[in-house]
C-alpha cells in the first residue's frame, strides 16, 4: 500500500506464537519493488516473537485489524474505524502491546473520558465505548489479548417527538416533502433514500435493493442494503406515488427509459433543509429521527414488533425498542391525565 508520504508499506505474516498470537511485521521502502523484495527476504528468513512484539504498537494492531476487515464492512463503518484510529485514545495508540495491562488500559480509558471534542464539548460515553470497542476487538483478534476494565455508562436519553400531523403540515409543498415522507411514512434511512432509482418504482411498490453511501467526499452506489433484513418491498400509498410521479427524474424515465436517482438532491442539502424546518418549529430533531417517528407511530397504533421489523428493515427487536421507538409528547400528556384521573377518583 502506498502511504501519503510516498513510501510503500507491506505487512508480512510470519506465523503464530505458542499462545496463538499472530506475528506480523511491517516493511517500508521507497519503491514498490524494493518493498516487495524486503518482504520476501523477511518471509524467507523469519523472525522471532521477541523481535516483533516490542515494535508492535496498539495503533499498528488496529491498522492490521482494519485492513483485514475492510472488504467486508460498509464504507460508513470503515470511515468510523479510521476516525477512531486517528482521533481516539491518542495516548494508547503508540503504546507497545507488550506493555499493556489492565492498569495501563484503564488509565487510557479514564483520560479518553475526560477529553473534549474539537468543538469544546466533553466526549460522550458512547464515543468512548465505540473507540474502545474497536481497540478491544483488534487486540483480541490480532494478539489474543483481553482486558478487564470499566467503561463510562451510557446516558439514557428519551426523546419526545411532535405529532406526525404537525411535521406533515410543516413539510407540505416544500422541496423536503418527498424525502421527509419517505423517512417518516415508509421508515427509510438516508442511504436507502439516496439509493432509490426511478427503476425502484415498479407495480405501485418501492423496491429497497441498494444504498448510496458517502465516502471520500463523493457518493457511490453500494449494490446491497445495510443488512439482509434491509432488502424489502414497500407498497406505495397514492399520495407518495403522486409526489414521485411529479418529481423531475421520474416522468423522464417513464418517457425515455433513462434511469436516474429518484432523489437528486445532495444529502447534505436534504439535512440542512430539514434542520431549518425543525428549528423554525422549535423541534430538536435530526433527519434520522423521522425514521424513529415511523417506529413510534407503529408502537402507538399497536403494530406488532415483528411486522415493524420486517417493514423498516431492523435486524433485531432490541434495535427497534431501545433506539427507535420513543414517544409523542401528547401520548405522555394523555398518560399523565389518565393516571391523575384514576387517583382523583380513588381519593375522592
Amino acid at each position: 500500500k502506498k502511504k501519503k508520504n510516498g513510501k510503500w508499506r507491506v505487512q508480512v505474516y510470519l506465523g503464530k506464537t505458542a499462545d496463538g498470537r499472530q506475528i506480523i511485521k511491517t516493511v517500508t521502502a521507497d519503491t514498490k519493488a524494493e518493498c516487495v523484495y524486503k518482504a520476501s527476504v523477511l518471509k524467507h528468513e523469519g523472525i522471532t516473537e521477541e523481535e516483533t512484539a516490542p515494535t508492535l504498537t496498539v495503533g499498528e494492531v488496529v491498522e492490521q485489524y482494519i485492513l483485514s476487515v475492510r472488504g467486508v464492512i460498509s464504507p460508513t463503518t470503515l470511515r468510523g474505524y479510521e476516525t477512531i484510529r486517528t482521533n481516539y485514545f491518542r495516548s494508547l495508540m503508540p503504546c507497545p502491546v507488550s506493555a499493556l495491562d489492565n492498569l495501563v488500559v484503564q488509565q487510557a480509558v479514564n483520560e479518553e473520558t475526560q477529553r473534549s471534542t474539537r468543538h469544546g464539548q466533553p466526549i460522550s460515553p458512547k464515543s468512548v465505548q465505540n473507540g474502545w470497542g474497536l481497540i478491544e476487538t483488534a487486540l483480541r483478534k490480532v494478539c489474543g489479548l483481553t482486558f478487564d476494565i470499566k467503561l463510562p455508562q451510557l446516558q439514557v436519553k428519551i426523546k419526545e417527538f411532535p405529532e406526525p400531523q404537525l411535521i406533515a403540515r410543516a413539510i407540505k409543498g416544500t422541496t423536503s416533502e418527498l424525502p421527509c415522507l419517505l423517512a417518516m411514512w415508509l421508515g427509510l434511512r438516508m442511504g436507502e433514500i439516496k439509493g432509490l432509482d426511478c427503476s425502484s418504482v415498479r407495480n405501485g411498490c418501492l423496491y429497497i435493493e441498494q444504498t448510496r453511501v458517502y465516502q471520500g467526499g463523493t457518493e457511490r452506489v453500494k449494490p446491497t442494503a445495510k443488512n439482509d433484513r434491509s432488502i424489502r418491498v414497500l407498497k406505495l400509498p397514492p399520495y407518495l406515488l403522486s409526489l414521485i410521479e411529479s418529481a423531475t427524474p421520474y416522468p423522464n424515465y417513464c418517457e425515455t427509459g433513462e434511469n436516474a436517482p429518484l432523489i437528486a438532491t445532495p444529502r447534505n442539502r436534504i439535512y440542512k433543509r430539514w434542520k431549518r424546518i425543525a428549528k423554525a418549529n422549535g423541534w430538536e430533531m435530526t433527519f434520522h429521527d423521522l425514521r424513529s417517528v415511523n417506529a413510534t407511530i407503529g408502537l402507538h397504533i399497536g403494530i406488532p414488533d415483528k411486522v415493524m421489523m420486517a417493514r423498516n428493515g431492523y435486524k433485531t427487536d432490541y434495535t427497534l425498542k431501545k433506539t427507535y421507538q420513543q414517544m409523542f409528547s401528547t401520548s405522555r400528556q394523555e398518560a399523565d391525565r389518565q393516571i391523575d384521573d384514576f387517583f382523583g377518583k380513588i381519593l375522592g
